[in-house]
């Protein structure tokens, strides 16, 4: 199947091709479905937060649903998300300064949204994975991008170990 997706990706304008690898996939698709046992229908019917899951589309439609969990828990939670810098209140012929509110850094939405669907998902069976920020430069997500060591003679070139 990989020759026959190389072949529809260099020839984009023979139909035939992709057509064939639209069978190829559905046909094993097809070939490697199992059927779920009886005990686990059951099992997901008593516990109505378990789910089967056939495909990248299911697993797509899971992850989708407990991201909506996680934005209608959010309001009570919402202040985790910001950062207050505090004002001063009003002295003498001081004008009152109002406290300043900043959402937090990237990174730090990164890290409570995959937070909240471990905690949402993992129990579950399913692995939750984030984007890596290659070599964080500080504690907001600032980070160098990797050059491959051949490509650069620099020596301040970050590596991957």
């Amino acid at each position: 199947m990989s020759r026959l997706r190389q072949l529809a990706d260099a020839n984009p304008d023979r139909l035939a091709i992709a057509a064939a690898l639209i069978s190829a996939v559905t046909q094993y698709a097809a070939a490697r479905w199992t059927q779920v046992a009886v005990d686990d229908v059951i099992n997901i019917l008593h516990d109505p937060t378990r789910r089967v899951v056939h495909t990248s589309t299911d697993l797509l439609k899971v992850v989708l649903e407990t991201l909506e969990e996680i934005g209608d828990a959010l309001p009570p939670q919402g202040e985790l998300l910001w950062d207050r810098i505090p004002g001063q209140r009003k002295r003498g012929n001081q004008p009152e300064i109002p406290d300043l509110w900043q959402p937090k850094p990237e990174a730090a939405l990164c890290a409570y949204v995959a937070h909240e669907l471990r905690l949402r998902m993992a129990r579950h069976g399913v692995v939750v994975n984030r984007e890596v920020l290659i070599q964080s430069t500080d504690a907001f997500g600032g980070w160098r991008p990797y050059r491959h060591p051949r490509r650069s003679s620099s020596r301040n070139t970050p590596r991957v170990p």
